[in-house]
């Protein structure tokens, strides 16, 4: 996104704000589109990346649907104009009313918790869900993300099968899918082909209302020029082939679904904030910005890198600063980190901001959660405008303390 068009965003909309490159999601969905060799493609956006419901949109004309994980999602998506066809519900925890929600709007349900698979087979009479099974795969770019680890809180495990195939043979329940998700951010090939291998292995059990194979998401993107991200050619063909061989046994043709989330968005996003204060300590020179954790948590969360610009001073001496947030809290986007020289007032951006950034925000500090601005079509949107007290306080319930 050229300069001129960011600094024509900011002078209308300040900072901290949040871009967002449309054609960008655009290409990122045709590039993983095309390396699936299959008609048999469905690629369901996962919205928990990012969750304004004008991205659903977006991506919902470039041909994806929608997983959910929560009634919220659900409801946003179904407000955005996606067809309850074109959703899937993968909880993990949630209330049964949840659960209960999806099927009496006929959203496509993943389940992944077998006394729940219960009552609700007793309460919904020839029940059509898709099953969720952990394939103990340990992978992820960060131990948080390893989500189809053995000992993670995620999927079915082998051991509780017989009381799933009981549930299964005793209520009538028709397994529709068979799904499973392995992490994030992860960059080997090898853990996507095995965890596939694995769900054709399980599908064996469940061959006569199948219908769609769902290999989750979690492929990996590239933060810094070193990064190897995932090599998406290989594993869409290795897991379009496994696919092509277990249809052809079947003797039928079958969905192949994946749920990319952070892939389709993540460097179509930039999160712009503006240099407030600078201190020079004997051990580093310390600049300070009008955002924090509450709106971009990955740094402190994970870990994460992401590559940060100063948009007005592109050409300065490069010196080492931490980079540090406004909040009443340890709160470092950079430890050491070689930029452009720094003075008070520039606009620095922060790459790859489009993937749990805003979709993770809080109003810690009561602070206020940021505008977001979406470009597409030589078009610049707002399409969510930055929060103010009021809105911070709306849901509060004043009452009589005297």
């Amino acid at each position: 996104m050229n300069s001129y068009l960011l600094a024509e965003i900011i002078k209308t909309h300040g900072t901290p704000l949040f871009i967002y490159d449309g054609e960008r999601i655009e290409e990122n969905v045709q590039n993983l589109r095309s390396v699936f060799k299959t008609d048999a493609l469905d690629i369901h956006y996962a919205c928990k990346a990012l969750s304004n419901r004008n991205i659903m949109k977006l991506i919902h004309k470039f041909g994806c649907g929608i997983d959910a994980v929560s009634i919220f999602e659900m409801q946003a998506a179904l407000s955005a104009g996606i067809p309850a066809s074109e959703i899937n519900f993968t909880p993990s925890g949630a209330e049964l009313s949840e659960y209960r929600f999806a099927l009496d709007n006929n959203i496509k349900l993943h389940i992944d918790n077998a006394g729940k698979l219960e009552i609700l087979a007793q309460e919904y009479p020839g029940l059509r869900v898709a099953l969720r099974f952990n394939p103990d795969v340990r992978a992820g770019g960060h131990a948080r993300l390893e989500v189809g680890a053995g000992d993670s809180k995620f999927g079915l495990y082998p051991e509780e099968l017989p009381e799933v195939k009981r549930i299964i043979d005793q209520y009538g329940v028709q397994v529709t899918g068979v799904h499973c998700h392995v992490g994030s951010d992860i960059a080997d090939e090898a853990y996507f082909i095995r965890a596939f291998e694995f769900l054709i292995s399980v599908s064996e059990l469940f061959p006569d209302n199948l219908e769609l194979i769902d290999s989750g998401g979690g492929y990996k993107v590239r933060y810094k020029e070193s990064d190897h991200p995932t090599d998406m050619e290989r594993v869409g063909k290795a897991i379009t082939k496994l696919f092509r061989k277990f249809c052809k046994t079947l003797g039928r043709e079958l969905r192949l679904v994946i749920e990319p989330g952070k892939s389709l968005v993540s460097d179509a996003g930039y999160f712009i904030v503006q240099v407030t204060a600078l201190k020079q300590t004997n051990r580093r020179e310390i600049a300070y910005v009008n955002s924090g954790f509450n709106h971009f948590i990955r740094p402190m969360y994970y870990d994460a890198y992401h590559h940060i610009e100063n948009l007005s001073n592109p050409t300065g001496k490069p010196k080492p600063y931490k980079v540090a947030g406004y909040l009443c809290e340890t709160d470092t986007f950079a430890l050491s980190r070689a930029l452009p020289e720094i003075r008070v007032g520039d606009y620095l951006s922060f790459h790859n901001a489009g993937a749990y950034t805003m979709s993770m925000s809080s109003n810690y500090n009561m602070r206020p959660r940021p505008a977001e601005v979406l470009v597409y079509g030589n078009r610049n949107m707002l399409i969510r405008r930055a929060e103010t007290l009021e809105d911070m306080l709306a849901p509060e319930i004043v009452v009589d303390i005297s």
